[in-house]
């Protein structure tokens, strides 16, 4: 039994974390670290600005983004959003060298309702939180323990589906200032597992853990909208992420994780010239260490018999991270028909799991990633006065989406 632990220790490791590690390196809360949390605002229109959208916020998509802005619509509206995401994972392999893998995902991703009141607006949306769907086949592993030494291939399956539903209200306490709260209920499936093969060698392979399971957690987000002049608005924003629990099995252990979405600090400005182009910028901070509440790994080197699971004493550290969000926005007509030109650009702080000890195995794995330029463009039009028709596009290094979105005025 303790030979199939430690072999199992080795493979989950390997596996959950997108890098390889020996039997006495297990992350029990490894899934949870391979999650690439976006705080993308929605809509197109909002992609194509860099995501510089907290002190624009003026159409349905504000319920999200700063409840705040819903007090500027006019009219009741409602807003969809399509989009098609590439990530591209870094993964340590067991010689310490780097590959990289893709993973595709598509799917709504926002839909919401608005109506403004007097001095009042309130909304109701749903808003894709997380969509992961990420395999890994081949990954090479030598199993430490055991004659003959056996060479494997491990297979990781990681799909992460995680959909809020919540209720935003803005209200005008000022003829220049609003305020802004949404409150939502988010619900997450997880579904996580790795197998093991060896090539060549039909009667060694199996299943070595599962996570399956669901949950719902609470999400809210409070904000303002401040006007001090009539071309500038100045937006704040704080989102609280939702704390999800996970079951990982494996080992003939059952044990308990958590997935702590990070909580976010949201400053944003927007200022327009010649009523017809928009700057806008946002700053966000986004407290990424978070991830490791409750994080505990395998290491029995201290005692052979002991259990061997044990907390993080800070030699695992993921940084917060601060992340700048730059936009524009031209509208010109077209024949009567008013057409918007945008583009910006963000820049993404790497937020890698890294290892601050001085074991060599988690010395060669766990280590700082880089930072992505993400560059943004699109296109939008009014069509019929009713309808907005948007179009985006972000290109990254590591990520790569493109979103389509549409808005109907009543």
């Amino acid at each position: 039994m303790q030979k199939r632990l430690l072999i199992m220790g080795g493979l989950l490791a390997a596996a959950v974390t997108g890098w390889t590690s020996p039997a006495q390196a297990l992350l029990a809360s490894g899934p949870d670290m391979a999650i690439d949390f976006r705080f993308n605002n929605p809509g197109a229109r909002a992609n194509a600005m860099g995501g510089a959208f907290i002190g624009v916020a003026d159409d349905a998509s504000a319920a999200y983004t700063n409840p705040a802005g819903l007090t500027a619509l006019s009219k009741p509206e409602t807003a969809l959003e399509m989009k098609s995401t590439t990530n591209t994972s870094q993964v340590y392999f067991e010689d310490g060298t780097k590959h990289e893998f893709n993973d595709t995902t598509q799917g709504l991703s926002f839909l919401g309702y608005a109506k403004p009141m007097d001095k009042f607006a309130f909304a109701l949306y749903r808003h894709q939180l997380l969509n992961i769907n990420q395999k890994i086949e081949g990954m090479p592993y030598t199993v430490p323990t055991g004659t003959p030494t056996h060479h494997v291939a491990l297979n990781t399956e990681l799909d992460i589906k995680a959909i809020t539903y919540g209720i935003g209200v803005g209200a005008k306490v000022h003829d220049r200032l609003s305020v802004g709260l949404s409150v939502g209920a988010s619900q997450m499936d997880y579904f996580y597992q790795v197998n093991y093969t060896e090539p060549g060698n039909a009667n060694y392979f199996g299943t070595i853990a599962t996570v399956s399971s669901s949950d719902t957690a609470e999400q809210y987000t409070a904000s303002l909208l401040y006007n001090p002049f009539g071309e500038l608005n100045i937006g704040l924003v704080y989102s609280n992420g939702p704390e999800f629990g996970t079951l990982y099995s494996g080992g003939n252990r059952n044990i308990k994780n958590t997935v702590n979405v990070p909580d976010m600090y949201g400053c944003g400005l927007s200022y327009r010239l010649f009523n017809s182009l928009t700057l806008a910028a946002d700053v966000n901070r986004i407290k990424y260490s978070a991830l490791l509440k409750d994080f505990r790994f395998y290491d029995n080197s201290g005692d052979p018999m002991a259990d061997g699971w044990v907390a993080n004493n800070g030699v695992f550290e993921i940084p917060d991270t601060t992340e700048t969000h730059l936009g524009f926005e031209y509208v010109f007509a077209v024949r009567d028909v008013p057409v918007a030109l945008r583009g910006g650009y963000s820049h993404r702080p790497d937020h890698s799991l890294r290892y601050t000890g001085t074991t060599l195995p988690y010395l060669s794995r766990f280590r700082a990633g880089e930072d992505d330029n993400i560059y943004s463009f699109g296109l939008g039009m009014v069509l019929d006065e009713n309808i907005q028709v948007d179009l985006a596009g972000n290109l990254g290094t590591y990520v790569k989406d493109y979103t389509v979105s549409m808005v109907y005025r009543f």
